[in-house]
């Protein structure tokens, strides 16, 4: 696993006194993507603060969600290249044809609590530093892990995710996105445009992202909490997620 921490002295209050200690603190630095798009002819440049690890996809991503929003992200061909360290280009190609999908059908709870389980146990950079979100695809057909991604920013790891399923070629709308962070709008937003229908979050959820959920058709899951042995299903309108009582 990539690593991108500082140790550094610093001051700590602690049980009535003050003292010494180690503390690791993790990097971020300014990210810097230009990006042409064939077709129309335009062209322009954005900067983001990330965590300084694996930027390609996040570069890719972040200008095909915030920048150059489209009809889905594996509609167009697409390239990502390195001009620096901190320094990308992304060019977007042609249209092409889309990917078919299958639609996600009789999701258990158990599956949930199992892949929550084992995405919250998984080694990451939280673990010493308590400073990263985190987001993983699960691919309920064949109960496998296909990708995770962590950052600073948690719209940054949404942006990984879709830089990854474009490199790759992995459409995303029937797969499941889990989350470490609480489900705001605007991250619902994100994660719609991706390609989601269904979020897990281990935390808590927003009002205004339960309303985005019902109108667009996705399958919202919160405080899916195995160590407490509960989730709560805000939303699922397509009648996604298998409830037996």
């Amino acid at each position: 696993m990539p690593n991108a921490q500082t140790n550094r002295r610093v001051l700590r209050y602690h049980k009535g006194s003050w003292e010494h200690i180690e503390d690791v603190i993790s990097e971020e630095r300014r990210l810097t993507v230009d990006w042409h798009d064939s077709p129309a002819n335009d062209s322009g440049s954005v900067a983001l603060w990330a965590w300084p690890c694996n930027l390609a996809p996040l570069a890719l991503g972040h200008i095909l969600l915030d920048v150059k929003p489209g009809n889905g992200l594996l509609s167009r061909v697409c390239t990502v290249e390195s001009l620096a360290e901190d320094h990308f280009r992304v060019t977007l190609g042609e249209e092409r044809e889309k990917p078919s999908t299958s639609s996600l059908r009789n999701i258990s709870g158990q599956m949930l609590f199992q892949a929550m389980q084992a995405f919250i146990r998984a080694k990451s950079q939280w673990d010493g530093t308590g400073c990263f979100h985190q987001t993983g695809v699960f691919d309920p057909s064949s109960g496998q892990w296909l990708s995770r991604a962590e950052d600073i920013g948690r719209h940054n790891c949404i942006d990984r995710i879709a830089g990854w399923s474009v490199a790759q070629e992995v459409p995303l709308s029937d797969k499941i996105l889990f989350v470490s962070a609480r489900v705001t709008a605007s991250f619902c937003s994100k994660a719609l445009q991706a390609g989601f229908k269904v979020i897990v979050s281990r935390s808590a959820v927003t009002t205004a992202a339960i309303a985005l959920a019902k109108k667009s058709g996705v399958s919202l899951v919160g405080f899916a909490r195995t160590d407490e042995d509960r989730l709560t299903l805000f939303i699922d309108e397509k009648r996604r997620i298998e409830v037996i009582s």
